[in-house]
């Protein structure tokens, strides 16, 4: 008979105290439903296009080591910042981890607004950092001001999502160079995450903090709007100095090379951003006219998803009832003040068709309940 290893002796206590689910299997789970919970981009891309990158493609993308050299030098162009002022990551995952590894130690403190990206907190877990979540206003805008008032010598790290991921939102510009310029002066660094920047504009005012403050890092990724969240593509981006200090802790490959090609081939094809973009904004105002017709009330957002809301049905939440449909939105939210309210991906017209139709037949299960 073996013996059973102490695992307080190898795991460290963070990891050994964090659950996680595994996430293979609610992604498995979802293939024959109509996905609108994940915010990928699930509206139909050309065959022809497709069939350009697979044409491209060679044996030595999978046998070789990838050479970056050439997406290093695209990407920069594309955003307007030069390569070493760019990493690579793989997934927007891997940029937050990459500076929770280079910056964040024991007992250091990170704040952020609620609600937030996940991968905030687990990697605050991880590094046995303190997270403090500072939710937002009335008006669903992160509140800087109370978010740098929890500002202390331990704290490492400000992120603001711009947009937020969950709700939407986005803060003003002059807000948040306002508060890069305190921070710099507390030496601390102020993170914006642009995850959902291209979906309304392909301009980042947000870009040039990094050339005027020290402390600015903005982190991207081309698994939204690009659609290519199944190559895990994302990024950091700041001044060459503390971008060399990052580039330390990444892997020794940051990315693959049929990923950097997925990122080129992309790259090559920047005017389907704008389309992207007229589709999306297109669908939002289609999709809120039907919402209106069935009487749900619902909110825009700077995403590319809306919020609706939706009250329990007898104790059972949307979520739940529209995955009885074969719809799948966004998970409830935690904070009192969004109890309710729900964030649907925007899909193409099929998708919306769909769940209008079930919001339609959960609506009047709830009228009936109600008499």
């Amino acid at each position: 008979m073996s013996i059973m290893i102490n695992l307080n002796k190898i795991i460290r206590r963070s990891v050994l105290h964090t659950e996680r689910k595994h996430i293979r299997l609610k992604l498995s789970e979802r293939e024959n439903y109509v996905r609108l919970d994940l915010n990928e981009n699930v509206l139909d891309l050309d065959t022809d296009l497709f069939n350009e990158f697979v044409s491209d493609l060679t044996p030595e993308m999978l046998s070789a080591y990838p050479d970056l050299s050439n997406v290093y030098t695209e990407m920069a162009a594309f955003l307007g910042v030069s390569e070493d002022e760019l990493i690579l990551t793989n997934g927007s995952d891997l940029a937050i981890k990459c500076l929770y590894d280079a910056c964040i130690e024991k007992g250091d403190q990170i704040i952020v607004h609620d609600p937030y990206y996940l991968m905030y907190d687990f990697y605050a877990r991880f590094s046995e950092a303190e997270l403090i979540s500072v939710p937002v206003g009335a008006d669903w805008q992160p509140d800087l001001t109370a978010m740098y008032a929890n500002v202390t010598e331990k704290t490492k790290m400000v992120v603001i999502e711009a947009p937020n991921g969950n709700i939407g939102t986005q803060p003003l510009h002059k807000e948040l160079r306002q508060l890069a310029a305190q921070l710099e002066q507390r030496n601390v660094l102020l993170v914006i995450d642009e995850a959902y920047h291209h979906v309304i504009s392909n301009e980042s005012v947000n870009i040039d903090l990094i050339w005027e403050f020290s402390n600015v890092i903005i982190i991207r990724t081309l698994s939204k709007v690009f659609g290519l969240a199944g190559a895990r593509v994302g990024m950091l981006i700041g001044n060459k100095t503390i971008v060399h200090e990052l580039y330390k802790v990444r892997p020794l490959y940051e990315i693959s090379m049929l990923s950097a090609q997925a990122a080129r081939w992309r790259l090559a094809h920047t005017p389907l951003l704008n389309t992207y973009q007229q589709e999306i904004s297109t669908a939002k105002v289609k999709l809120i006219e039907g919402l209106n017709r069935i009487d749900i009330p619902s909110k825009t957002t700077y995403g590319n998803f809306i919020i609706i809301y939706f009250p329990d049905v007898d104790g059972v939440d949307l979520y739940t009832l529209l995955k009885s449909h074969n719809v799948l939105i966004g998970k409830k939210y935690d904070l009192p003040t969004l109890q309710g309210w729900w964030r649907i991906t925007l899909g193409n017209e099929q998708h919306h068709e769909k769940l209008l139709a079930a919001l339609s037949a959960v609506r009047q299960q709830s009228i009936s309940l109600s008499k």
